[in-house]
């Protein structure tokens, strides 16, 4: 019954099962380990029990084997001695989120430095479930590497790209090579493979929104009028910068939400959509980027165009906003120092999600010349299945096939 009940909880996972063993846990490579979180308490019977890991690991890898634990929450922590002191925890992050970026290259430095020290040094990486957050530090590692071990002959697969890395993972991982499935665990893979490739200092980049669009309209009240509500988090450190209310009139087919204040913003970003209820709110979608890629996103050009006149879009103004001038619709971020907002220009083409649906400037202009840039612009699309939540919506019931946020 026990089996039974870990195996329904491990789901798509691929668990080992020798040795006397039956663990949620798989090796993507000869010395890479991924596995669910090793319980002490009732999740025991339905996880990893901790013994039976600690078990694993003294027979396998005794005195060469290092654990990275990556979960944030308080209640996720355990008696690391029973590992002999062998975790490591200075890398965790929130679930169903991205890593805060500056993480990732000492992440992988670190790892890569255990396992080069001896050929026999093997890491365990676990979250709670094992496979998203566990996923997208694994595939940093392999872009990192560029390959990926995988006898003790010194055979490699060498690992070319995120793609590479991403389908790597899920087919070592999962029976259905649903590995890392969440787009903005997904897009901050493309970033560090544009790190690495590029060869890229990241840095902090501040940038500051001033719209947001969103093409087509997701249905709720029955296809009716209601409130759009827009939270926008900074995740490192956690803290909410602002909301905006966004009203959705009937009959609408999109929405261009001009914002009242200059919001500038810096590394990892957050917002949140919510649909406005009585009593309560309820999230419908989300996405998380990183200011920096956007305004280093190597993508320059596209032949693809956004129709920003549309008429039937409902163009919004917050308090004391201002105005934007003709074919000025669209979600706009610019250089902390300017002031433009984005006339009609084609979208950078974003290619395995790697940036996300806004517009940015590098012209340097304030005052008088605000929205009357010709500077270079970015227009940065999140279509449907870059979103989080929304690209589980494969039968189009609330969000469109067409629909974006830019």
């Amino acid at each position: 019954m026990a089996a039974a009940i870990k195996a329904a909880v491990s789901k798509n996972k691929i668990r080992y099962k020798e040795d006397g063993f039956d663990l949620d846990l798989s090796y993507i490579s000869r010395n890479i380990v991924a596995m669910g979180f090793p319980a002490e308490t009732l999740e025991r019977f339905y996880r990893n029990h901790i013994d039976d890991v600690v078990r694993f690991f003294e027979t396998k890898h005794k005195n060469n084997y290092q654990i990275y634990n990556l979960c944030a929450e308080s209640k996720r922590r355990y008696d690391t001695s029973k590992f002999g002191c062998k975790v490591i925890e200075t890398y965790a992050f929130q679930d169903h989120n991205p890593p805060p970026f500056e993480l990732l290259q000492p992440f992988c430095e670190d790892v890569h430095r255990w396992l080069t020290r001896d050929q026999n040094n093997v890491i365990a990486i676990h979250c709670k479930a094992g496979k998203g957050r566990t996923g997208v530090m694994i595939c940093a590692y392999l872009i990192h590497a560029g390959e990926c071990d995988i006898s003790d002959s010194g055979a490699s697969v060498k690992i070319t790209s995120a793609d590479k890395a991403l389908e790597y993972y899920g087919r070592h991982r999962t029976h259905d090579m649903k590995g890392v499935t969440i787009p903005s665990q997904k897009r901050y893979v493309y970033y560090y493979e544009e790190l690495i490739k590029r060869e890229l200092t990241y840095q902090s980049e501040p940038v500051r929104l001033t719209a947001i669009h969103l093409n087509t309209i997701p249905v709720f009240n029955s296809g009716g009028a209601y409130t759009l509500i827009c939270e926008i988090i900074q995740l490192t450190p956690k803290l909410k910068l602002k909301t905006y209310e966004i009203e959705v009139k009937k009959g609408c087919k999109s929405v261009c939400y001009v914002v009242p204040d200059e919001l500038v913003f810096r590394a990892d970003i957050k917002m949140e959509f919510f649909v406005k209820n009585k009593l309560t709110k309820e999230k419908i979608f989300q996405f998380c980027f990183n200011t920096f890629f956007v305004v280093n996103n190597s993508r320059s050009d596209s032949n693809s165009y956004h129709n920003h006149n549309n008429h039937d879009c409902v163009h919004q103004y917050g308090p004391n906003s201002s105005s934007l001038s003709d074919g000025q619709k669209c979600l706009t971020f610019s250089n902390n120092s300017e002031c433009v907002s984005a006339a009609d220009k084609p979208a950078v083409p974003l290619g395995n999600g790697c940036s996300n649906g806004q517009v940015f400037s590098n012209q340097r202009k304030c005052g008088s010349e605000r929205n009357k840039s010709n500077g270079k612009e970015w227009h940065l699309v999140l279509p449907k299945d870059q979103l989080d939540k929304a690209y589980k919506d494969k039968a189009n019931r609330t969000f469109t096939a067409d629909f974006k946020v830019w």
